[in-house]
């Protein structure tokens, strides 16, 4: 394992390093190259694997999403397009023609959502933060670590954001999907974190009557009684249009 400046040391031969963007389990760093931009991450998981995921997902959501691996003789990582802007940075507008935008996104992370639990696939680790946005609008995962096959062990995962199978079953379920949307759902109609499972009562803040009862569906405990995001797609459809 080498140190964080070795590291550093070994990417500034090739690329012009702007900033860290984490140094805890996966070191990232933002780099430049001419005139684009790259997040560069080395992982301590298996990265043919992540890799393999990341180009999965391309061909699933016949996306321009990229990544590739980089190897520096000495080790391996993993390199993605820099994304500007985040969902976090759309759920920190405060004006009232922002609650259109966070819909329009809501609407975007669902159909992304739809097809991965169509496909067997779980994302882990969905918080905003990990939603990229890119100059054109369009939405990308970056961080694909979170990307999990149905019925194995989650991977990573973010502990305010965390589903109850995580804990209780250590499994990933199709239906993880439908609670870890109904987090970006409150949060997205509310402005607040809320995840039942830590704060154990969500505050109403407004919301309608058929907001609460899909959110309240969404959020049971067990997987087994909890609908899948493919069940519900057109009822969610039908308040993110509203």
């Amino acid at each position: 394992m080498r140190s964080l400046n070795e590291y550093l040391k070994i990417v500034s031969r090739e690329y012009r390093i702007e900033r860290i963007l984490s140094s805890g389990r996966n070191l990232s760093i933002l780099v430049q190259d001419g005139d684009n931009r790259y997040v560069i991450k080395i992982l301590n998981s298996n990265i043919e694997y992540v890799y393999e995921l990341c180009t999965k997902i391309r061909s699933i959501l016949k996306t321009s999403t990229q990544c590739r691996i980089l190897d520096f003789n000495n080790f391996k990582a993993l390199i993605r397009p820099y994304y500007p802007y985040t969902l976090r940075d759309i759920y920190n507008g405060n004006s009232i023609s922002n609650r259109e935008i966070v819909k329009q996104y809501l609407r975007k992370i669902l159909e992304l959502l739809y097809k991965l639990t169509s496909y067997g696939l779980v994302y882990t680790d969905l918080k905003p933060e990990n939603i990229g946005i890119d100059d054109d609008g369009n939405i990308h995962i970056v961080d694909f670590e979170g990307l999990t096959h149905v019925y194995s062990k989650p991977q990573s995962f973010t502990y305010e954001y965390i589903v109850p199978e995580y804990i209780y079953l250590n499994t990933v379920f199709r239906e993880s999907n439908t609670y870890h949307y109904a987090l970006l759902l409150y949060e997205g109609f509310t402005g607040s974190k809320c995840n039942p499972l830590i704060h154990g009562y969500c505050r109403e803040r407004n919301l309608s009557r058929e907001v609460l009862l899909l959110l309240h569906r969404m959020f049971i405990f067990s997987p087994l009684y909890r609908p899948s995001l493919t069940s519900i797609y057109r009822d969610l459809m039908d308040i993110l249009v509203e």
